[in-house]
């Protein structure tokens, strides 16, 4: 991807090459600014922040994370886009991850526990270097396994 796309562009870009079915989700949040904002001359760019909690966390990762039955194609699908947002480059968009992506699956462990053996090498380093911040449930093991 570009280098010279701005973060929500190159994170909106992201989401439709590398999330199965997230086009529609995409799009109703894209409508959604423009009802909500379009009439009263607030912008009505979604942010990429945005994109990532409201398409991507909540509208696919968590809940393919807490299906009865997880399908490891569509975790695998979510890892991938965390580590291309991680590939990046870009401290922007590192800090993205660590603020909300990081921030959800060990903020609530369940989550984590299925994501991590999905995770990417560059997720896991973030990981390692957030997980003292967060009360880990579990005594058989820490957040990285």
């Amino acid at each position: 991807m570009s280098s010279q796309l701005g973060d929500a562009e190159l994170v909106r870009r992201l989401l439709l090459s590398c999330i199965p079915g997230v086009k529609d989700s995409l799009l109703r949040l894209e409508r959604e600014r423009v009802a909500i904002f379009g009439d009263i001359g607030v912008p009505t760019e979604v942010g990429a922040y945005s994109y990532v909690s409201e398409v991507f966390l909540d509208g696919f990762l968590v809940p393919v994370l807490r299906a009865e039955v997880v399908e490891p194609g569509l975790v695998q699908s979510g890892a991938f886009f965390i580590e291309e947002l991680l590939c990046a480059g870009r401290d922007s968009l590192l800090e993205l991850v660590r603020l909300r992506i990081v921030d959800r699956l060990l903020g609530f462990p369940e989550l984590w526990l299925v994501f991590r053996d999905f995770a990417g090498v560059k997720l896991r380093r973030l990981v390692a270097g957030q997980a003292e911040y967060y009360d880990w449930p579990y005594s058989n093991s820490g957040p990285l396994g």
